[in-house]
């Protein structure tokens, strides 16, 4: 074979494995989308068990017992809500009562370490989401155990609106 036969082949192979290799385009055409999501505000207040408020075992003589709970709300970043506690199944004349039977012992709950602000359906604790857990505490005060022994309680639900 001559040099300028090989030459030849050599360009002519070189050729067409450019236009394998790259192949050519007339023109080009395209055509926009979206992507989306809605995203709606939420409030959960499951995120976490609510410890019940135990003033544990204390003598009838005992007074101003003191005790403290937390609950904890995760809301949407920017959400405002409101969390209120109810009066419990034992409320009279908007006083909070554990029962043992027929017999009553008062208590209150308060949304303050100074006890200063009873936390109930009239007076809700307010805040804004910040899309993690946020952790509120439960203050608790029995004014005055001076009942007939036994195990008193009461089931108080809290509830966020937001």
């Amino acid at each position: 074979m001559s040099a300028f036969k090989i030459k030849k082949s050599v360009i002519l192979l070189s050729g067409l494995s450019l236009l394998a290799v790259n192949p050519v385009f007339a023109d080009s055409d395209s055509a926009s989308f979206q992507v989306k999501v809605n995203i709606v505000a939420t409030c959960d207040i499951h995120s976490q068990q609510i410890p019940d408020v135990d003033f544990g075992t204390v003598s009838s003589t005992a007074s101003n017992v003191v005790a403290q709970s937390q609950l904890a709300v995760n809301c949407t970043p920017g959400t405002s809500y409101q969390i209120t506690l109810g009066d419990g199944t034992h409320v009279a004349a908007g006083q909070r009562y554990m029962a043992n039977g027929d017999q009553t012992v008062p208590y209150n709950l308060y949304s303050d370490q100074a006890h200063s602000k009873i936390w109930n359906t009239t007076n809700p604790v307010a805040g804004k989401g910040s899309g993690s857990k946020q952790v509120l505490p439960i203050y608790a005060v029995l004014p005055a155990a001076n009942v007939p022994a036994g195990s008193y309680s009461d089931t108080v639900s809290a509830t966020v609106t937001y």
